[in-house]
């Protein structure tokens, strides 16, 4: 089975208001532990004109425009941007977090297919960074925060009400 997510996680209340500069039809999705998920869609990339210029390195989505619109955000607390896409036990990660209006901590790749480092995977690491506490072992902060309730980007859609 695949995985696919692109977007933006932080407090709930700033991640809501992450959405409304995301543009028209965007919501914050709630997550565990007081945080949400602003999937990065279609319609907030065009609404950034993310389709002009070149992503960010090492990302496949993230332009510029987005970029300064997290370090912007960064400064009413940690703000990440992550990115995965995986099938058949091959793929990668990426994340980044903005704090205090500046690039805190990444961009970090994980290719699967490679060891996972001890201190994880990029998304868990830069969920540890926004404060997500992973309850034990059994589970990271991946897990934790529930960002295996859907697979794939659209499925997040319907639970930003977007029809």
């Amino acid at each position: 089975m695949g995985y696919d997510v692109r977007g933006v996680i932080a407090g709930t209340a700033l991640a809501e208001v992450i959405a409304v500069e995301f543009g028209p039809g965007t919501r914050a999705v709630g997550l565990e532990q007081g945080f949400a998920l602003v999937p990065y869609t279609g319609t907030a990339y065009d609404h950034f004109l993310g389709r002009h210029g070149e992503p960010l390195h090492p990302f496949g989505s993230l332009r510029a425009t987005v970029a300064a619109l997290l370090a912007d955000a960064s400064r009413g607390g940690p703000v990440a941007y992550v990115e995965a896409d995986y099938f058949g036990g091959t793929g990668q990660q990426h994340a980044a977090v903005w704090d205090g209006g500046v690039l805190a901590w990444g961009p970090m790749t994980i290719v699967f297919r490679q060891k996972t480092p001890p201190q994880g995977t990029a998304i868990s690491q830069a969920l540890r960074r926004l404060g997500v506490i992973s309850p034990d072992e059994s589970q990271d902060e991946f897990d934790a925060v529930g960002l295996r309730r859907h697979r794939h980007l659209e499925d997040w859609l319907p639970e930003m009400e977007i029809y």
